[in-house]
């Protein structure tokens, strides 16, 4: 019988501190899942966050049957779990509306989900299902040439069962001519898995079983099951298995237990596990494994390691690969057996052997770090290689993260990016934010800002703490997308809740300063404190400061010298590093600017914003710089340089702007693609306000690319008018899907001149007169227009 899904423990991206997550995990591992409902539901309700949809869903299905016995709460569950772009769980809703559990049958549903559960990622899995929807004409039209398309792309992924599809296809002539070498080629594929219905049809198919020797209402039930030659009918197949009981035979009790299990619309556990037991005993292969996982779950059967253990190492002396692996685990995990590590390496061997990948990655695991073994990363990496190149998305991002930094073997950044992307394109979270960083540092990839945007999006849908980071990042610089604190903020709060020390400073200093959210105090203190206990020097020094001076319009913090110096004096003594701010994603990036004065610049506050070392260039000119000021709000920034440039730019003198009047962007976008010469784009004012009727704002209609931010916008006589701060690409409530065409932003001018006089800054301005050629604005301009390039050490 061929397995839709192992249903194991799921590993979320849950931190199981937070109030009743870790309650429910301790309740689930003994069995009571009752009280582990009731913890992850009340988590759940306590904070929408969370995610905890999907355990949910899995707690309910292997619940007891007085627990959701109609699955009705199960299917809630997975369908509250598939709105975001999980394929476990897609694959269990479809499963669920072909089956008809939980809610009504629905093929076109079931269908709908499989498609759902590969729009991110391919799955052998789903990939399987889809080809049996086409086989079976389920929810579409019956199509074998289409069924023999999805087997092949589930068999690209090692997919067992579709392997013996395929076998079925060649076999039976469906879709391809009839072909036994070649299903026997197929059947030999899958057999070497495990699959003991494959090998069954080898015995038959090579003579080896006699039609004396074959039991025909095994054959009946099987050809029910699968519609080798009559169409599929699940309850006739059961019908058929049902005689194999009285007569022990052990492939017919394992797939009548299968069958119940996955097509009755109500629990069966305690009899579907009695089945499984009777076929394990008899020594059937699939029976044992899966009777090893009952005894670990708790599904139908009192919770029992050391049951589950035996079954699996059973069913591992038998050869079954998986369960070869299962034994190793257990004996790495100590997991119904003592730990011992060289047991378990003996069989991770003896698995990587027959080509488990798993296996091979958790070998180069342990050579890597000495685990029951000396050090050995010569043989590490070699295992990793293996696994990666057998596809094992985990040892793909494991070879990733070794290349790129180069500390064990040699940095080799084209490597680290192939293995990243191949992982990352099977949908492995973190390989999809190691791709927004590649493309946000441009060290190895064309630096693009939307590229990079959208590989942390993909990796935050799946709960990458890491890609909450640089969201956070992202929206509060405005690296790719317009600025958006509240982005910005929802993004910093998911990590911090999380335990990430960075993002918990980040949300404190949201609260405290009501910048995305509304202002709280107190609430800024208490992620102040968070961040400080886990050693974040940056939230340290803040907890020192506000003690020593309280909040001077509040009485929310007094005024507390002694806890000031003791923050302070932490600060001091702290000696990790992790007090300054540095996103994880960004190495360099670039920006415009433009001297306003000799020893001046301007440029945006998301270009500068956390800089440890800014330079500015163009063709006559290169100098390091230091910031004046720089202002979050108006996103603007002034630099101040010791080498003074005789080439600076004017502001238009009170001559109003006017829609439709010509203006001309200069900039330095994509330079390390595009060259580094000065860029000029021309257009029109589109409006006077910005983003939602940003007064402080204008809108034009020159296009403009990430590195533009920063640079002047000027009108036809070559004066100062705006700084160009962005460009609209999408945005749900007023493109929805598609892409903005030269809607672009600058801040005004007034903006620029309030901010340069705050700070004593002394401008030029001058009044437009007679139209000048574009051609003689860039000539004269260009010189004082620079490349601003912020490097983060």
């Amino acid at each position: 019988m061929k397995t839709f899904l192992s249903l194991l423990f799921i590993i979320l991206f849950i931190n199981d501190s937070i109030a009743g997550v870790k309650e429910g995990y301790d309740a689930l591992h003994q069995g009571d899942h009752k009280t582990a409902i009731f913890h992850f539901t009340k988590a759940q309700e306590e904070d929408s966050e969370l995610d905890l949809h999907k355990i949910l869903a899995a707690v309910y299905e292997i619940a007891p049957e007085e627990i959701d016995n109609d699955f009705k709460k199960t299917f809630e569950a997975y369908l509250a779990a598939s709105q975001k772009p999980d394929s476990y769980s897609r694959i269990s809703l479809a499963l669920m509306y072909l089956f008809g559990k939980g809610t009504e049958i629905n093929f076109i549903k079931s269908h709908e989900w499989l498609l759902k559960a590969v729009e991110h990622a391919d799955n052998e899995a789903a990939f399987w299902l889809l080809g049996k929807h086409y086989l079976h004409g389920l929810g579409v039209i019956k199509d074998n040439k289409k069924a023999l398309e999805y087997f092949l792309r589930s068999h690209a992924q090692n997919g067992a069962n579709a392997q013996f599809e395929l076998g079925h296809l060649y076999e039976y002539g469906k879709g391809v001519e009839k072909n036994i070498p070649k299903a026997l080629e197929y059947y030999k594929k899958s057999a070497k898995q495990g699959d003991s219905e494959a090998q069954y049809k080898i015995d038959i198919l090579t003579g080896k079983l006699t039609e004396s020797d074959r039991d025909p209402d095994f054959d009946k039930a099987l050809d029910y099951t699968y519609g080798f030659t009559l169409p599929r009918d699940y309850n006739r197949a059961i019908e058929y298995y049902k005689k194999g009981v009285e007569k022990n035979h052990a492939a017919s009790i394992y797939n009548l237990a299968y069958l119940i299990e996955h097509t009755s619309k109500t629990k069966q556990h305690k009899l579907v596990a009695q089945y499984y037991l009777q076929a394990a005993e008899l020594g059937y292969i699939y029976a044992q494994k899966t009777i090893a996982y009952l005894y670990a779950v708790g599904k139908g059967i009192e919770i029992n390691k050391e049951q589950s253990f035996y079954w699996e190492n059973k069913a591992a002396e038998q050869e079954n690969i998986e369960s070869i692996f299962e034994v190793a685990e257990s004996y790495r995990q100590a997991l119904g057996v003592e730990k011992n590590f060289d047991q378990a390496i003996q069989w991770y061997q003896k698995s990587a052997k027959l080509g488990h990948r798993e296996s091979m990655y958790q070998l180069a695991q342990m050579f890597e770090e000495g685990e029951g073994t000396d050090k050995n990363f010569d043989k590490a990496l070699d295992y990793y290689l293996k696994s990666a190149n057998l596809g094992y998305d985990k040892a793909q991002n494991e070879l990733a993260e070794i290349y790129y930094k180069g500390e064990k073997a040699d940095k080799d950044y084209q490597e680290s990016y192939k293995w990243a992307l191949r992982a990352a394109q099977q949908g492995y979270p973190d390989s999809q934010n190691k791709m927004g960083v590649l493309y946000n540092s441009g060290i190895i990839v064309e630096q693009d800002m939307q590229m990079a945007l959208d590989w942390f999006t993909k990796a935050a849908d799946q709960g990458s703490k890491k890609a909450y980071v640089n969201l956070g990042d992202f929206y509060s610089n405005g690296l790719a997308a317009r600025r958006d604190l509240k982005k910005a903020f929802k993004w910093f709060l998911k990590a911090a809740k999380l335990d990430d020390a960075e993002s918990q400073f980040e949300v404190g200093l949201m609260y405290q300063f009501g910048k995305g959210v509304i202002q709280d105090r107190t609430k800024s203190l208490e992620w102040y404190k968070k961040s400080a206990w886990q050693e974040y020097r940056e939230a340290q020094m803040m907890l020192g400061t506000l003690y020593y001076y309280g909040f001077k319009d509040s009485d929310e913090i007094e005024i507390d010298y002694k806890e000031s110096a003791n923050w302070y004096f932490t600060a001091a003594q702290n000696t990790n590093n992790k007090g300054k701010k540095s996103p994880t994603a960004i190495t360099t990036k670039t920006g415009t600017g433009f001297f306003v004065s000799p020893n001046h610049i301007i440029t945006n506050n998301h270009v500068t914003a956390y800089c440890d070392e800014i330079e500015v260039k163009n063709k006559t000119y290169k100098s390091r710089v230091e910031l004046l000021d720089t202002d979050a709000t108006t996103d603007l920034t002034i630099l101040i340089t010791g080498k003074p440039n005789n080439n600076f730019l004017f502001f238009r003198d009170r001559k109003p702007l006017a829609t439709g009047e010509q203006s001309i962007a200069l900039g330095y976008p994509f330079s390390s693609s595009l060259g580094s010469d000065l860029k000029v784009t021309t257009g029109n004012i589109a409006a006077l306000t910005g983003f939602r009727n940003n007064i402080a704002e204008l809108q034009l209609t020159a296009p403009v690319q990430p590195g533009n931010s920063g640079g002047p916008l000027l009108d036809d006589n070559g004066n100062v008018i705006g700084v160009i701060v962005s460009r609209l690409e999408k945005s749900r409530e007023i493109t929805g899907d598609r892409v903005a065409q030269n809607v672009n932003f600058a801040i005004k001018s007034n903006m620029v001149k309030i901010f340069m006089d705050l700070n004593m800054v002394e401008y030029q301005v001058r009044k437009s007169s007679s139209v000048t050629a574009v051609s003689q604005i860039v000539s004269e301009a260009k010189k004082a227009t620079v490349q601003v390039i912020c490097k983060v050490l």
